[in-house]
């Protein structure tokens, strides 16, 4: 009974705040503004973001500043998440604090091998460190390899880097690095997954996570194919190895001497067809996918576990859209180039 109405209780908290998004007309004003302090002032002033900014100056604010803060309030609502004590709330911390490490990961052995100086705007919220045995401090400074494997000296991810090659340039293999990082992602996603006892949570969980899954895989092999002319090994090796093209079709496809023939083996495929379906870039693809399959749990799901996982995914790209604008803006690119940047369209709000 208790159970039961913690889990009511999340739901309620979840679809309330998913009921405070940014709609249509908070896009069409924040990539109308001129300058980043009219940005922060519309976020600040009209939007639910406006907790978190109350205290800011708009008029002498970073852009950098400004990202940390607002991606501190979507942190804020996870962490207001897994507070309750159901099965629901520790599943839905495992697939966050994983998902949230995955990507911090990342995007340090980018900023690595491009030579940045800091992340960008990648917060980690003390949920996540009090987790795992990151030293996060030293992995934002770390400025190659060797200082980046000593951050994460005391954990699994050590283990699974530290013995991928440099590329014969010296480089890093970053496209390595990220396979084997959402391999590792997706294997310990799945195994949570498995733990749940919900048949439906279960197969509405395994079903979002393949058909992300095949979308990150197909966008790779493109790129593989179109653009590099990979060997079907090298391609492999650098592919997530789960989903459809672990399928004998999907191994077809993969053998194929050339982009070409890779479509057309997949051209009678429901993965092509579904994905033909999105006019977008290869880049904007794995997003795409995700927002509408995150959309659909958050109206037609009954499980809190996957309701609360979606509404982190549409978080997310909400924050990737601000941060769009807010670079957009900085650098006074065009509104309707600005527009072309972001993951939602109008219409979807």
């Amino acid at each position: 009974m208790i159970s039961d109405f913690c889990s009511n209780a999340i739901l309620t908290k979840v679809l309330s705040k998913y009921g405070q998004r940014l709609r249509k007309k908070d896009y069409q004003s924040l990539v109308s503004c001129s300058n980043i302090s009219q940005v922060a002032a519309y976020l600040k002033n009209n939007t639910s973001y406006r907790d978190i900014l109350k205290d800011i100056n708009e008029y002498d604010i970073h852009r950098g500043y400004l990202e940390r803060k607002v991606s501190n309030r979507i942190f804020a609502d996870m962490a207001s998440v897994f507070a309750y004590s159901t099965s629901s709330a520790k599943y839905f911390s495992e697939f966050i604090i994983l998902s949230i490490i995955t990507k911090k990961l990342i995007r340090a052995l980018v900023r690595i091998e491009s030579y940045e100086a800091t992340n960008v705007y990648m917060q980690v919220p003390n949920f996540v460190k009090k987790s795992v045995h990151i030293d996060f401090a030293a992995l934002d400074k770390a400025q190659n390899y060797d200082e980046f494997l000593q951050a994460i000296r005391h954990t699994d991810y050590y283990k699974i880097l530290k013995p991928i090659e440099f590329e014969t340039d010296g480089t890093l293999n970053i496209p390595k690095l990220e396979n084997v990082i959402y391999t590792y992602f997706y294997t310990k996603i799945i195994s949570h997954i498995d733990k749940i006892a919900d048949a439906k949570t279960k197969k509405e969980l395994v079903d979002f996570m393949t058909e992300i899954i095949n979308a990150q895989n197909y966008v790779n092999i493109v790129r593989l194919k179109k653009l590099y002319k990979a060997a079907p090994d090298k391609i492999l090796d650098l592919i997530i190895p789960m989903g459809f093209f672990k399928t004998k079709k999907g191994k077809l496809a993969i053998d194929t001497p050339n982009f070409d023939e890779f479509c057309n083996v997949l051209a009678d495929t429901s993965v092509c067809k579904k994905f033909e379906k999105y006019d977008c870039s290869y880049d904007e693809l794995v997003y795409k996918i995700e927002y509408k399959n995150a959309r659909k749990n958050i109206r037609f799901s009954a499980s809190p576990t996957v309701i609360a996982y979606s509404y982190f995914i549409l978080m997310e790209i909400e924050l990737l859209n601000i941060i769009h604008i807010v670079e957009g803006v900085r650098y006074g690119i065009s509104k309707e180039d600005i527009e072309k940047l972001l993951i939602t369209k109008y219409t979807n709000q």
